[in-house]
């Protein structure tokens, strides 16, 4: 699973990047829509915050690794 924090406090989470982005994107239209950002912007943001939520065999630690890492 793919997790990342919003500096709102926010937990999102999804099976891949790709809808973690999804997700991130209806976070921010709807609690931020003052941010404007676009979707590269959002892109960008998920690219540096994503990290891996070990819920299995790691001890219930998250593996805060990019993706590709």
């Amino acid at each position: 699973m793919r997790a990342m924090d919003c500096e709102c406090g926010r937990h999102l989470e999804a099976p891949d990047d790709e809808a973690l982005v999804e997700q991130a994107r209806r976070h921010v239209d709807e609690d931020h829509p003052e941010m404007h950002l676009s979707d590269e912007e959002i892109r960008g943001l998920v690219s540096d915050r994503v990290y891996t939520q070990g819920d299995e065999g790691e001890g219930g630690l998250d593996k805060r690794a990019p993706s590709g890492a």
